[in-house]
């Protein structure tokens, strides 16, 4: 039998807690902002990752750093370009609490996976 890497377990592991955390506030965020769905939820929100910063050439060591620059690109892109998505996610992560945390844990899921 093939040992088990600790490193992938404890990653798989906070990946784990993450998704739980996203599920259970799930329903009150669609219900705050509107959304039918996770799906539709989700896509809003982690579409933009390469809008915001060069994925490809960036070197990023941890996942606050990763949300910190995924945060400055959301403020860059809201004030450099007329972007109804950009504004939304912005005015959603003001408006209600809840889907700032839902925002930041997926974001830093991403940034994990």
């Amino acid at each position: 039998m093939a040992k088990r890497d600790p490193d992938k377990s404890a990653r798989n592991r906070i990946i784990n807690n993450i998704k739980e955390e996203l599920r259970d506030i799930l329903p009150e965020v669609l219900k705050k902002t509107g959304v039918s769905s996770e799906q539709s939820l989700n896509a809003k929100i982690g579409s933009k990752n390469d809008e915001f910063f060069d994925l490809k050439n960036e070197v990023i060591n941890s996942h606050e750093e990763f949300i910190n620059k995924w945060l400055q690109g959301l403020k860059a892109q809201i004030t450099t370009w007329d972007s109804p998505a950009h504004q939304w996610i912005y005015d959603q992560a003001k408006k209600h609490d809840v889907f700032k945390k839902y925002l930041l844990s997926l974001v830093s899921q991403r940034f994990i996976e």
